[in-house]
């Protein structure tokens, strides 16, 4: 071969090579991008499945309760049965003495051997009214003119039970009261209950309640049709005459003016609340100097 020859021979397969390189280079650099974007996208569905499972792993089936518990420097959280568990009678940590169990998420005697009631871990008959229960139940005290019968707290002849009495016959109507201890009391049976939001009680057939006053301290007020009264509003509360009565607002409402001032007085707390000439009474109204 003539050394011409062999000179454009080694040119044409140099030229093919670089083609080729270039070829390559061009392709993977194509491929990297895709490439990246592709481990990238692998890796961040990996993390967010480890990160589901986790969740899932920390919640608790349903009626189980999650609790937590330091160990160093970390959390370590558990499911328990608050219910039946006596490391963790009612909530986390409440343990139970050693001779007691856990029934219903309180720590009692074990209601498989008392038949009765149970003082802590000591079983009782159940038939008192200071003592009274059944299948190891806490023990009761029945108050309010109740007795034990059967293990249950019980008014006499069927009567209802009403905050910390029972109703009788006479009065039979059960209501929300605000100005009971109990906040509950009994009514005539021709009574109606008034709203709780108006300080509960309960006022006779026919008539309008009241809300209670702000204070709190007066008896139920109920208006009979056609009264010259009105009721004020809740939160400031009781009635007032319309003739000559304003309500007084929720913020001036006090033990003194009782809801109500005259109109054209302004009803205050203190001085600040009067204008010039007037001064704050101490029934809690305005009144010319």
């Amino acid at each position: 071969m003539e050394p011409s020859q062999f000179d454009r021979l080694t040119q044409g397969i140099t030229r093919d090579a670089t083609r080729r390189s270039a070829l390559v280079g061009l392709l993977a650099g194509l491929a990297l991008p895709l490439l990246g974007a592709s481990l990238a996208d692998a890796r961040k569905r990996h993390g967010q499945a480890v990160q589901a499972e986790k969740k899932r792993k920390k919640k608790c089936q349903v009626g189980l309760t999650t609790c937590t518990i330091k160990q160093g420097k970390k959390k370590k959280r558990f499911c328990v049965d608050a219910q039946n568990d006596p490391l963790n009678c009612g909530a986390c940590g409440n343990v139970c003495a050693t001779e007691q169990t856990c029934q219903g998420g309180v720590c009692t005697c074990n209601g498989t051997i008392c038949s009765g009631c149970c003082d802590g871990a000591t079983c009782h008959a159940g038939t008192t009214p200071e003592q009274c229960g059944t299948a190891g139940a806490v023990c009761q005290v029945c108050s309010g003119g109740r007795s034990c019968q059967g293990g249950v707290c019980t008014c006499p002849g069927g009567q209802t039970f009403c905050g910390a009495e029972c109703c009788s016959s006479l009065s039979p109507t059960c209501c929300d009261n605000a100005l009971r201890p109990s906040g509950k009391s009994c009514h005539a049976a021709t009574d109606f209950c008034c709203p709780a939001a108006f300080g509960g009680g309960a006022c006779p057939t026919g008539t309008e309640c009241c809300p209670l006053r702000k204070d709190g301290t007066v008896a139920r007020t109920c208006l009979e049709p056609g009264s010259t009264r009105f009721c004020c509003p809740v939160n400031s509360g009781g009635a007032c005459v319309a003739a000559d009565e304003q309500c007084c607002p929720s913020d001036k409402t006090n033990a003194n003016n009782r809801g109500c001032c005259l109109v054209g007085e302004n009803c205050c707390n203190g001085q600040a609340d009067c204008g010039p000439g007037t001064s704050c009474a101490e029934t809690g109204c305005c009144k010319p100097n």
